[in-house]
């Protein structure tokens, strides 16, 4: 699992290599909330993904992307679900997860408890 390195502010596109996939990820902040868009080699993979706490990104095996994204609220109390992010928490309060193949089951369980 990794971390990709966000900014507080309400419109950024960061390019990585994750899972030897080129990607660029766009996140805008909107009336209802932050969105999302993926692009892998220059294509868009998914476009407009409301992003909500612990919830994946891509959730689809359909879409052939090597791994997922994550949005985590990190003063989630024990037991508790915590708040969708927004661009003022993503220097830290909002951490982004790659989730690689590998790291799958154990974000799955982390998901359901």
């Amino acid at each position: 699992m990794l971390t990709v390195p966000l900014q507080a502010v309400p419109a950024q596109n960061v390019r990585c290599v994750l899972g030897n996939q080129m990607c660029q990820i766009n996140l805008k902040q909107r009336r209802p909330g932050l969105f999302m868009d993926l692009y892998v080699a220059d294509q868009p993979l998914v476009v407009g993904v409301l992003c909500q706490n612990l919830n994946f990104i891509v959730r689809s095996a359909y879409f052939r992307f090597i791994g997922d994204f994550v949005f985590y609220d990190t003063h989630t109390a024990a037991g508790g679900m915590g708040v969708d992010p927004d661009y003022t928490g993503l220097a830290g309060r909002f951490l982004l997860f790659y989730i690689e193949e590998s790291d799958f089951e154990a974000a799955i369980a982390a998901q359901a408890a």
